[in-house]
């Protein structure tokens, strides 16, 4: 199901993907924490023409609209990376390492955030991710994905 809404313009799959977002959200380890605002990972500029949406975003904004968490666009993929579909953890940490800086605009100090992404396997899209956010004062990232895998 993810591999269709990811790549094959599977946007009508939103409802049920947020509807296992929005059970870890009542995960014990996120439960009586603050939350305020949900960081969706951002795709580079490339790879966003060639699939037409982010995945992450849509799903961000799904989440949104059904628990009242606003937003942020806090990231920047600065550069493309390889895909990591092929990759052992050490290189997808390497191909990773510096993909992501806070936006522009962000503003981010003090904040408790979520990095929103679809799926997490080894952690290295979510590790640069919050690493970016905590460089730009966030107080606290924890991550969010509809699936291990």
């Amino acid at each position: 199901m993810i591999h269709r809404f990811k790549y094959r313009e599977g946007r009508h799959l939103r409802g049920p993907l947020t509807d296992l977002l929005v059970e870890g959200l009542t995960d014990p380890r996120l439960a009586g924490r603050p939350i305020d605002a949900i960081v969706p990972v951002p795709l580079h500029a490339a790879r966003l023409r060639a699939r037409r949406y982010n995945q992450a975003e849509v799903l961000a904004e799904t989440l949104s609209a059904r628990t009242g968490l606003r937003v942020l666009s806090a990231l920047r993929r600065v550069r493309a990376t390889r895909t990591q579909t092929r990759l052992d953890r050490e290189e997808r940490m390497e191909n990773l390492r510096g993909a992501f800086v806070p936006a522009h605009n962000a503003r981010v100090q003090g904040l408790h955030l979520v990095v929103l992404d679809d799926v997490f396997t080894t952690g290295a899209t979510t590790h640069d991710c919050a690493r970016a956010l905590r460089e730009a004062g966030a107080a606290s990232v924890r991550v969010l994905t509809v699936a291990r895998g």
